[in-house]
């Protein structure tokens, strides 16, 4: 017959089941990627330490970036390049990264009024 007993520890042996951001974050270090929002605006993220990296791209152009962590929950990305122009609020929401959007662009060679749309959602839950 086998018997268990507990044993009293000067320290957590398993620390990574305390789940909050800065231990989700860092188990998933390389994590990135890039979506589009619409036709030339794409948001990009990277994990950094305890954070992301967020960036925004408009017609394959990097315009504005920014860190976002426990400590700045949430950020705004605006830019404009040529035909197209975003602004976009990216926040940390639970275990969540989520955003939302508005982005413009006009027909080549820019003329016209600006067509805008509004977007929102998640970019990646860890």
């Amino acid at each position: 017959m086998n018997i268990h007993k507990s044993k009293a520890l000067n320290s957590d042996p398993i620390p990574h089941l305390d789940d909050d951001v800065r231990t989700a974050l860092a188990r998933h270090e390389n994590l990135s990627g890039c979506f589009t929002i619409l036709g030339p605006v794409q948001l990009c993220y990277t994990a950094e330490g305890g954070g992301f990296k967020v960036c925004l791209k408009l017609a394959g152009i990097e315009i504005s970036c920014a860190h976002i962590d426990a400590s700045n929950p949430c950020i705004k990305l605006e830019g404009n390049v040529v035909c197209a122009k975003a602004s976009i609020d990216v926040c940390l929401d639970g275990t969540c990264l989520k955003y939302n959007a508005q982005a413009c662009y006009k027909d080549f060679p820019c003329l016209g009024g600006w067509k805008c749309t509004e977007a929102a959602g998640t970019i990646i839950c860890f």
